[in-house]
């Protein structure tokens, strides 16, 4: 009787053992989980706080006016730039292409836009040094011949002529008139120099204001003999004719002559004599 009293009694004690430790690991198991579903709500909250200071940065004109902002679009991040700026990839791109025959043509830039009257030539008068002399220009006086050649490509801004170079039609400013490299230059009429300047178009180029609002822009030139601010006499050389720009290395050395009334191009050959 004894031995299954003892048996009974220690059977009892581990029974009781079992039955406490399982309610420890049970409050530590639901204790646990309290943490977890906690700390997960938390998240929870800080994400929505986060979605809705995004949505209030994307809709603030502020932050929006003066920074580049990025979307997503088919899988890639791509960058948007505000409006009239563009990206150093977009404006690092080649400048010509090889056409069919080898030949590389040159890559326009703004001074080659149709219906351009040369903006990378500033005619404006603001740029004189000196105080420009009194001058003073009719249609009447005429203006003479820079020098003796043909015309080889014609003004046009009522229609598209053919650039032989750019392979494409465009209008056309100016007059080209065929010459031979080192041909003296002179001046179609009095007037004074207000701009001497460079560009890949036209090379070396001089402004001359003539009076009554006309200024000659003469393009492709070297060995000058005039300075800005020089007045100079109809028919004095002012340079000579420099090898022609890759622009127009198809229709070969020549001078370029435009002529503006009050900012406007006109046609030369309704003033040259």
């Amino acid at each position: 009787m004894r031995k299954n009293n003892n048996k009974q009694k220690k059977s009892l004690i581990f029974s009781t053992a079992v039955v406490i430790t399982g309610c420890i690991a049970t409050a530590i198991y639901v204790n646990q989980s309290m943490n977890t579903a906690t700390d997960y709500k938390l998240d929870l909250t800080q994400m929505n706080v986060g979605e809705q200071t995004g949505t209030s940065m994307a809709n603030d004109p502020e932050l929006n006016s003066g920074a580049s902002l990025a979307r997503v679009s088919g899988g890639d991040v791509v960058n948007t730039y505000p409006k009239g700026e563009t990206s150093q990839e977009d404006e690092e791109k080649v400048s010509g292409e090889e056409n069919s025959g080898g030949r590389e043509i040159p890559k326009e830039d703004e001074s080659l836009q149709e219906g351009s009257t040369e903006k990378s030539v500033e005619t404006s008068s603001e740029s004189v040094v000196t105080e420009v002399a009194e001058l003073s220009f009719s249609k009447e006086d005429g203006m003479g011949w820079p020098l003796a050649g043909d015309v080889i490509l014609n003004y046009s801004m009522d229609s598209a002529v053919y650039f032989a170079t750019l392979m494409q039609y465009k209008y056309n400013p100016a007059i080209l008139i065929g010459a031979a490299q080192g041909d003296n230059v002179s001046a179609v009429a009095r007037g004074q120099v207000v701009k001497i300047g460079e560009s890949a178009q036209l090379g070396q180029y001089v402004v001359m204001n003539v009076g009554s609002g006309y200024e000659v822009t003469y393009g492709q030139l070297e060995a000058l003999q005039v300075q800005e601010g020089t007045t100079v006499s109809r028919g004095q050389v002012i340079g000579n004719v420099a090898k022609t720009t890759k622009y127009y290395s198809v229709e070969g050395d020549h001078v370029y002559l435009m002529i503006t009334k009050d900012g406007e191009p006109v046609n030369p050959l309704s003033l040259l004599q």
